[in-house]
């Protein structure tokens, strides 16, 4: 352990601080680079003044990534480092008491309001542990297989985590139009059952008056009918006027509908419609346009057989999007 002014975190909580530092790191630099603002993913500063907010992440990230590079820590970056990640924590407990409030008052709503500041909690006390409790050396022989076990559970479980919290939460309120995510039609033009949800969604938030107006974002069928065309014949059977439904033919993605919707409909409030698990994707990709949306979960009376599937593949996808 060396001298008593020194400490040596254990590989866990190392692991973690390095990733959640790296991230906030990056996130500031997007940021600064005109895109949008991902730390909102983990804490919401919103409410401190523009300087303090930066000076925090900074600081943060900074002492974290520090943490995991240099481990041998002498005792003023000892209680620094374990002070701001104290303060990290009150902040993520007071969002996520935020949360609960507004679920509580009816402004979100959702099969499952589970707060995804939570589960950051629990990470942001996995690096204060390794602060006040420092490893023990007998364990040094398996920090290799901890650090990368410990990097891809948090890969997989970050993104889990936001399908879960984020996704499954019904942020509904007044709009001028609702995006409709395209999941595919038959040969013979009907819809499938996946899009079938997300249209009935999205139809019900135009009869209930949320909103003035559909968009149907999709691509090209397997057959002779556009999977566009399927879904406002759906919607103009369940008494939606031509009129006030929007076509987005090249919506071949998420990216693609982001883009090409942000352009259609410059400077209105949207809500955008589809699958939980689909949702935080979305919303990452409107912020990368400039375009702050609102998502709605799609009702769904059953779990899709392919789910598992689905989960990890929009994983992957949540992460590549981030990344590029």
């Amino acid at each position: 352990m060396g001298d008593s002014k020194h400490i040596t975190p254990g590989t866990l909580s190392r692991t973690v601080a390095g990733f959640i530092g790296l991230l906030t790191g990056l996130n500031l630099a997007m940021r600064l680079g005109g895109g949008a603002d991902l730390n909102l993913w983990w804490i919401d500063l919103r409410a401190w003044p523009s300087w303090g907010a930066g000076g925090l992440l900074a600081s943060l990230s900074v002492a974290w990534f520090a943490m995991a590079l240099f481990p041998r820590i002498s005792s003023a970056r000892r209680w620094t480092t374990l002070a701001l990640s104290g303060l990290a924590m009150f902040v993520v407990a007071s969002n996520a008491v935020w949360v609960f409030q507004l679920h509580r008052t009816g402004v979100i709503t959702g099969r499952i309001v589970l707060p995804f500041s939570l589960f950051v909690l629990v990470v942001l006390a996995l690096i204060a542990s390794g602060l006040i409790w420092p490893r023990s050396p007998a364990k040094a022989r398996y920090r290799k297989w901890l650090g990368t076990l410990t990097l891809g559970c948090l890969a997989l479980l970050l993104p889990l985590g936001q399908m879960l919290c984020f996704g499954l939460t019904d942020y509904r309120r007044r709009a001028d139009a609702a995006v409709i995510m395209g999941a595919g039609v038959s040969k013979a033009g009907r819809v499938s059952h996946v899009l079938h949800y997300r249209l009935a969604t999205g139809v019900e938030l135009y009869t209930k008056g949320y909103v003035d107006a559909l968009v149907m974002s999709g691509g090209p069928g397997p057959g002779a009918t556009h999977e566009v065309d399927a879904m406002k014949l759906w919607a103009m059977s369940k008494g939606v006027p031509i009129e006030a439904i929007h076509l987005d033919y090249d919506g071949v993605n998420t990216k693609h509908t982001a883009k090409n919707v942000s352009a259609m409909l410059p400077k209105c409030r949207l809500l955008v419609v589809s699958h939980g698990y689909h949702l935080p994707r979305v919303k990452m990709a409107f912020a990368a346009e400039g375009v702050d949306v609102c998502t709605v979960p799609c009702a769904e009376p059953y779990v899709l057989a392919n789910m598992p599937k689905y989960l990890l593949r929009e994983a992957a996808a949540l992460w590549v999007y981030y990344l590029f």
